[in-house]
Formats: C-alpha cells, structure tokens, sequence
C-alpha cells in the first residue's frame, strides 16, 4: 500500500511500449477509488524507457483500500492497476532478554508481500532494545503484519500484529540459544541454497534469518550456537 497525504506520489508505469514515442505521445490517467468514486487529480508523465513511464499523483491520495487507475497513450486504453493507499503509524518493537534487560543490535524484519514478491524491511535496535517502523494500518479490521527478531545467540522470535488507527508499542523478548552439534549440522545442511523458505515452514528453521532461503548468512548464526558448543 501507499501513504495517504497531500505529498506526490510517483508510480512506474510497465507496459509493453509505453514509453516508445514518449515525445510525441499523449498520455491520461484516470483514478477512481471504491468508495471515494472518481478522483480529480492532474498527473504528470515521464519518460523512463519504452517499456516504463513515471506517473506523478500531483497532491497525494487520502486513505482508500481500492484505487483503480487507468492509463491512456493517444486515446487508447494501455490498461489497468490497483493498489492501496493507507494511513501509517509508528509502530515501536522493544526488544529485551529473559531478565528484562534491552538488547542492542537485534535485528527487526518485516516481510512484505505485494505483487512482485517479498520485500524485507529491516530495523536494528538502538541502544533502549527499540526499533521503530512506519506501518500501514486499516480502523475496520486492522491491517496483520508478519515480524521476525533475529540475533546471533539467541532463538529467532516470529510472530505478527494488526495495526488500527494509532500508534502501537511491542514488546519482545528472546532468548538465549542452545548449543548445537553434528545432528543439526546435518538438519541444517539438508536445507543448503533452497530458495523456497518462505513458503515451507521457514525450512524447518534452517532460515534462521527468515528471508526466504538458506545461504551463508544463515551459515553464521549457525556457527555462532556451534562455538558455543561444549
């Protein structure tokens, strides 16, 4: 989803030549919304490449779950698009051991699933265990956002939200690792270079960093419990 407010919001446009003869072309866009109707609002275009254009929404949106765009290049109808625009809060994750104690340095991943794939959006926490995140929320029936707390040494923590219409405070707490040996060494390299994490139970843990496969990076916080083996 987009941010509502007044700011312009630039989209890229893909479509099989659009852009071709963008000089000498002209474009419209048509912006309606399911509960707001029709939008007046003036466009302006640019130029990426034949197959892109950029489409400013001069003065933003305000908050709507369905927006239907429309797009035009002399006169004919290229296609069309939907997305959300929504109102974002500050949402803060404070992080903290088994005592209570905050912890510097955890990572805070949210995944965010749209039309293209997974995108990660990472915070690391300040010196007070806390991380804070702009995130879009919906006052009917919240808007569920996936997080995960990842640190060396400690179990990786998961677990999801539902942002409403306000600010939300989370807090967190992880806990320390066990040791691991030869049998996880061979649960965990039965895994190696899968790609397919996010949609297989995390690879039965081996994603130890939940970002959807098993590489090197998971490699390091496996070594990390391994050094602390007896």
């Amino acid at each position: 989803g987009l941010k509502a407010g007044t700011e312009d919001i630039f989209l890229t446009i893909e479509s099989p030549g659009i852009g071709t003869n963008f000089a000498t072309s002209t474009y419209l866009a048509k912006i309606a919304g399911d509960t707001v109707g029709v939008v007046d609002k003036d466009f302006t275009y640019d130029y990426i490449d034949d197959d892109k254009i950029g489409l400013t929404i001069l003065g933003g949106l305000e908050a709507e779950f369905n927006y239907n765009l429309y797009v035009y290049k002399d006169a004919a109808v290229l296609g069309r698009t939907w997305f959300t625009v929504s109102q974002f809060y500050p949402v803060t994750f404070t992080v903290q051991d088994e005592n209570s104690t905050p912890i510097a340095g955890a990572l805070v991943r949210q995944p965010i699933w749209g039309m293209m794939g997974v995108s990660l959006i990472d915070e690391i926490t300040d010196e007070n265990g806390q991380a804070v995140f702009e995130l879009a929320g919906n006052p009917e029936w919240g808007n569920y956002v996936d997080y995960h707390v990842i640190l060396a040494g400690y179990d990786g923590v998961s677990d999801f939200i539902e942002v409403y219409d306000s600010a939300l405070s989370v807090p967190v707490t992880i806990y320390a690792s066990q040791a691991v040996g030869l049998p996880e060494f061979a649960g965990f390299s039965s895994f190696w270079d899968r790609q397919d994490c996010s949609w297989n139970n995390n690879c039965d843990g081996a994603d130890m960093n939940f970002d959807g496969a098993v590489n090197t990076d998971d490699l390091i916080l496996f070594a990390f419990n391994w050094l602390r083996a007896d």
